[in-house]
């Protein structure tokens, strides 16, 4: 086996999204921005029961546990006792939180919770689905999308381009069929003359990864084992396949390459070549085709800084060394004058940064193959800076012209640019049709022809579901068939509003309801949130949401700081070291909400958030409880002092630039820092086999919880105000997106902020008159 480039440097970045179904040509900065904490296989075991055992078990024998394994429940590993009789209390558990809250619910609306299941099962239902969903493929010749048949069966289909233009398509053919019963369907990568496409499967029964190359039109398949594989790509020609593996800890940490013959299958495993690996636990590497299918790119990064390298069959480039705190990324053309770079300082400590003509914000750069490698991007020609009112957060490469992805730094509204290779001044934005309503969230379509005149994306809201649209660039209009809905539906209102933080900062938060005739006052309101690794937390449509809208309740996106919505500056000011200005954020978010703006009440507000936004949603939970009747927390992230002091779990090493030091996190850590009364109604979901974000997250933050409130109980504490139960559910499989049991999921918390979030009164209250009337008035 041949070792051609090992990493020693100490920086690197997160790249652990998993592919879509068909994945030509991930944009740019698709791959970092993950919603994944640290996270561990290892498991929770104890011998006794109760919530008081569990929680000690699970807490004061934090590094001893044994592993409950996923694969233990389906009946290929025997149980211990000790691991049966946690299961067992799990069951209970669950079963209690679906007993009470149906029982409640059927209570308080005379209705079962299977009408709330099948209003979430037809909002779904409302979303783009099979040929409207299909993207185009690297060479321009097919659409591909898939179908699950909702009993764990995903059919793969394409349907030929017919006119040679890429939005008019033949009729759909069906070329792989996969069963999640046996195979968990990883990342898939299709050549480039789209006659072969390989994945990654893992057997969901145990057993080695294998890469899979299916000959599209026979169905002829080869196979090749290879252990903790992660990811791969086919490269610019059929006869190389690259991959990532990981290390014991879960970390990809090699990139490899290994002959792929079409008629007789791969060479041997060790024949195969490492082309980069990297040690440092807080670098992730990863490796994709580039959009013009001239190049492979592999690079080692962490959160602040990375190393990017460009091969093809006559060697390896590398594109520029690593500098602390200088983040840049690497996509290219078709020919070797066409590599383009985007770069930025991760530090605005001018002193720490040398590298000349940066900032905090991106900036797009373009550079020869003969160029590398790069010293300061001053070697480079810059071909878009931003204005100061806005950033890019993504950008897709096409013959002819670059489309940029931006958001304005001041709102967080969203547009499409598209710039020539003159740069700044042939710059355009492509206007948004007038059905569409401002507020809306936009996202880029897969696009994987680098030779296609013209681009996908598409734009949803919380009320209206996503719809696709094509624009044809040579033309400066959007293609015909173009089905758009009125995103200004007289029946519902959104708006743009502003919460003043703790420091002075403006906030943005995005409003959605119906505007329902004869409803004033104040609506029960939930306040979703996240504030994490740059991701936006947009007003998306949202099935599970759709039930809750239609009871007049409002929906509250709060753009706090640690996401991305005003740009990379917004992201930094609240990860790390400012990660507690999140936290301030929402709050001040909920205090407008029930003040200044009048929307809604105390009594009347919730805040739902699922993975990494736990940390923002229960640390404001935990420092102002008055503010919430409700908590909603599913497969959350918890126990940030616990995840960050065991550098054994995967990316722990890796995630510390997100979360802070030890002293930050002491701060504001919802599981170090639940307190007495801060004992809002909390309905915690998570899953055995999330690898993402441990069960135990989950499981030991509503046992303390459960523990607190026995104990003020029975110490008869005077002040009760926020003893509210706790209910903790564990689905036994479905990992960190509950496939399979979503439906349920979401039925069951719409069913609970329902319950608890009732309307007391639909007239004003105390003297306030309701900002949602006013703000109907104003509406765009």
């Amino acid at each position: 086996m041949k070792r051609l480039l090992t990493v020693s440097s100490r920086r690197g970045h997160l790249s652990c999204l998993s592919a879509p179904a068909i994945s030509p040509a991930p944009h740019l900065l698709q791959r970092q921005l993950a919603r994944c904490p640290s996270s561990s296989r290892r498991h929770v075991s104890t011998n006794s029961t109760g919530a008081s055992s569990v929680y000690q078990m699970t807490r004061d024998a934090f590094g001893r546990h044994r592993r409950l394994a996923p694969d233990c429940l389906i009946g290929t590993n025997p149980l211990d006792v000790a691991d049966k009789a946690l299961l067992a209390e799990y069951r209970i558990e669950s079963n209690l939180a679906e007993t009470t809250i149906d029982k409640k619910f059927t209570d308080e609306t005379g209705l079962d919770r299977s009408v709330l299941l099948n209003e979430i099962r037809d909002a779904a239902s409302k979303q783009p689905q099979g040929v409207d969903t299909a993207e185009i493929g690297p060479s321009g010749r097919f659409k591909y999308f898939h179908i699950d048949d909702g009993a764990g069966i995903r059919m793969f289909y394409r349907v030929p381009v017919s006119s040679g233009t890429p939005t008019e398509a033949g009729e759909p053919e069906e070329y792989l069929r996969v069963s999640f019963h046996t195979e968990m369907s990883g990342p898939t990568s299709l050549s480039v003359d789209e006659m072969f496409i390989a994945r990654v499967a893992s057997p969901t029964l145990g057993g080695t990864d294998k890469i899979i190359v299916r000959h599209i039109e026979s169905g002829n398949e080869h196979s090749i084992a290879i252990p903790n594989l992660e990811s791969l790509a086919f490269g610019p020609n059929i006869k190389d396949i690259y991959y990532t593996t990981t290390n014991r800890l879960g970390r990809p940490d090699s990139v490899h390459r290994i002959a792929f013959h079409p008629v007789d299958g791969f060479d041997a495993p060790e024949n195969s070549d490492i082309l980069l690996h990297d040690a440092d636990e807080r670098n992730f590497v990863e490796v994709r085709r580039t959009k013009g299918n001239r190049w492979i790119m592999m690079q080692s990064t962490s959160k602040s800084s990375n190393e990017a390298y460009l091969v093809d069959g006559d060697g390896t480039l590398l594109v520029r060394k690593r500098e602390e705190n200088v983040m840049y990324f690497v996509d290219c053309g078709d020919a070797d004058d066409e590599i383009f770079l985007l770069a930025h300082k991760t530090n605005n400590d001018e002193e720490k940064v040398e590298s000349d003509c940066l900032g905090e914000e991106m900036k797009l750069f373009t550079a020869r193959s003969t160029d590398l490698p790069l010293g300061s991007f001053r070697d480079a020609k810059m071909l878009y800076k931003p204005d100061e009112n806005h950033s890019i957060q993504d950008i897709d490469v096409f013959s002819g012209f670059v489309l940029l992805y931006e958001t304005s730094t001041q709102d967080g509204k969203q547009r499409i640019s598209i710039c020539r290779e003159d740069g700044a001044a042939s710059t355009c934005t492509v206007s948004l049709p007038e059905q569409i309503h401002e507020c809306v969230q936009i996202s880029l379509g897969q696009n994987g022809f680098f030779n296609s005149s013209s681009f996908r994306f598409y734009v949803e809201s919380p009320l209206r579901p996503p719809t696709p649209l094509e624009y044809d660039v040579e033309m400066g209009t959007y293609c015909e068939g173009n089905r758009v809905d009125n995103f200004n539906d007289e029946d519902y209102f959104m708006k743009k509003v502003f919460a003043t933080s703790a420091d002075g900062t403006a906030i943005p938060m995005t409003l959605a309801s119906q505007t329902t005739p004869g409803i004033e006052g104040q609506r029960p309101t939930v306040l979703v949130a996240y504030g994490s690794y740059g991701e936006m937390n947009g007003p998306v449509y949202d099935p599970a949401l759709v039930p809750l809208l239609r009871r007049n309740f409002t929906i509250a996106h709060a753009h706090t700081r640690g996401g991305g919505e005003l740009g990379t500056k917004w992201y930094e000011g609240g990860r790390g070291m400012n990660k507690p200005r999140a936290i301030d954020d929402l709050i001040a978010c909920a205090e407008a909400l029930t003040n200044e703006l009048a929307v809604t009440e105390t009594h009347l507000l919730g805040v739902k958030a699922f993975s990494a936004g736990a940390v923002v949603a229960a640390g404001a939970a935990n420092r102002s409880p008055s503010l919430f009747s409700a908590l909603s927390l599913t497969c959350p992230f918890l126990d940030v002092t616990g995840a960050m002091s065991d550098s054994t779990l995967p990316l722990t090493e890796h995630e510390r630039d997100e979360w802070g030091d030890p002293y930050t996190i002491a701060e504001y850590c919802p599981f170090t820092n639940v307190v007495g009364n801060s004992l809002p109604p909390t309905l915690v979901v998570g899953a055995l086999d999330d690898v993402n974000v441990p069960y135990w997250h989950a499981s030991t933050y509503a046992m303390k919880r459960k523990q607190m409130l026995i104990q003020m109980r029975e110490d008869e504490v005077d002040d009760q105000r926020h003893l509210g139960e706790t209910l903790l559910k564990i689905e036994e499989s479905g990992g960190h997106n509950l496939i399979g049991f979503r439906l349920n999921v979401s039925s069951l918390d719409c069913a609970f902020l329902i319950s608890e979030l009732k309307t007391k009164s639909n007239k004003e209250k105390d003297g306030k008159v309701s900002m949602l009337g006013m703000l109907w008035n104003t509406v765009v």
